[in-house]
């Protein structure tokens, strides 16, 4: 067997017929020459095959699968076929910009403590054209493991996917890609890494990140999506109970957080005060799940109830966050009656815009619920008749 090159450029591709040579040949210009390009297509129905088969360079290994089985899946098929001392990622319709791998291998070299190693990125038209404007998101500033973490629990993501190389070690520690997380598999695994390891970020752009015609990015907002990026954000916090194994990091995170562990609320009871404390919903609803967890645990039980924070303070913040919205749909129901005895009624002109107006906006939300459930009823179904067929072949 041929040597293992020093880096992996895992690329999953889907109909990106017009992008994805931009994309290998990004890679294949680059000045830093030992590495592999592991690319697996997840059954793209455009010329997408075609494209990358074009391209000659016998470190491409390309594989495509029988049938979409949607990012994760394909992350980590090609994580399985890598070789690399380190694990570099390009969704197909970017590209690396001169100096990539170069700079993160040394960055490497010089911290070997790291577990990932991240950079900026700049906004490219659907043709590649640069794009002007301020995109703070694309270039984060000084950031540490602790303030990523912080950053991550309070507000979300603000590290980017192809911007990254990991590590074979840190994969190897906190697993690969969770499979069953869409929109946030990167997100999640961020977080993971920071629990783990010290991270870096070179303030320098080393990616072009295509801004696509009509909302085309998987990220873009529509209603599946914010629906999906809802429920997913809440089981990525769920990986910040790891922190009980290291209540040091944890206070490096949240300093304000040590008088809760003074009262013997514990990390779980100190992380369900810090979520309930938030303005973003995310950290809210994994609030009452941490107060939850706290309240079942013994050791802990009791200073949440001496700290005031006991059930009866759950019980009125799960009616408060209302995580299943359920305020919202009794609003929606409540609207529509009204709006329509106004209808029936002489004047009540402003009240009638008015209330138009909230039950546009909770028709909105409902629509987006019903989309969601939609969607995961559709992909339970294709799931379970994927498990049936493989149990098929084994027996």
């Amino acid at each position: 067997m041929a040597t293992a090159p020093i880096v992996s450029v895992c690329i999953p591709s889907y109909n990106h017929a017009k992008y994805v040579r931009a994309a290998l040949e990004s890679v294949l210009s680059q000045d830093f020459g030992d590495f592999e390009i592991i690319i697996t297509d997840d059954a793209s129905t455009d010329g997408t095959v075609e494209e990358v088969l074009a391209v000659k360079d016998e470190r491409i290994h390309f594989e495509r699968n029988e049938r979409n089985v949607g990012p994760s899946v394909t992350a980590a098929r090609n994580m399985a076929r890598a070789r690399g001392r380190f694990f570099a990622f390009l969704p197909s319709d970017d590209m690396y910009l001169p100096g990539k791998l170069r700079r993160q291998v040394e960055a490497f070299e010089r911290q070997p403590e790291l577990g990932a190693v991240f950079s900026w990125m700049t906004p490219v038209d659907d043709d590649g054209a640069p794009i002007a404007g301020d995109f703070p998101y694309y270039r984060p500033a000084g950031v540490t493991r602790e303030s990523a973490l912080r950053h991550f629990f309070f507000e979300g993501n603000l590290l980017s996917a192809p911007t990254v190389m990991v590590r074979r070690e840190g994969f190897e520690k906190v697993g690969v890609f969770d499979p069953c997380l869409w929109q946030t598999q990167d997100y999640d695994m961020w977080v993971k890494l920071c629990l783990a390891f010290p991270i870096h970020v070179i303030e320098e752009a080393l990616v072009a990140y295509r801004l696509r015609a009509g909302g085309a990015n998987m990220h873009a907002s529509n209603p599946g999506t914010d629906a999906r990026v809802a429920w997913e954000f809440v089981q990525v916090l769920r990986n910040y109970f790891a922190l009980e194994q290291d209540p040091a990091l944890f206070l490096r995170v949240f300093p304000e957080a040590a008088a809760h562990l003074e009262q013997g609320l514990g990390v779980t009871g100190a992380l369900a005060l810090l979520g309930l404390g938030a303005q973003m919903p995310s950290p809210r609803n994994f609030g009452i799940e941490a107060l939850y967890r706290a309240l079942n645990t013994p050791e802990t039980a009791a200073a949440m109830e001496r700290s005031g924070h006991g059930a009866a303070y759950f019980y009125r913040a799960l009616a408060e966050v209302d995580p299943m919205r359920t305020g919202a749909l009794r609003a929606l129901a409540a609207s529509s009656q009204e709006i329509a005895r106004l209808q029936t009624t002489a004047g009540g002109s402003e009240q009638m815009a008015q209330l138009q107006a909230t039950y546009a906006e909770l028709v909105a939300y409902h629509r987006q619920v019903e989309e969601a459930k939609e969607w995961w009823q559709k992909q339970a179904e294709a799931w379970e008749a994927q498990a049936k067929a493989l149990m098929a072949q084994k027996g």
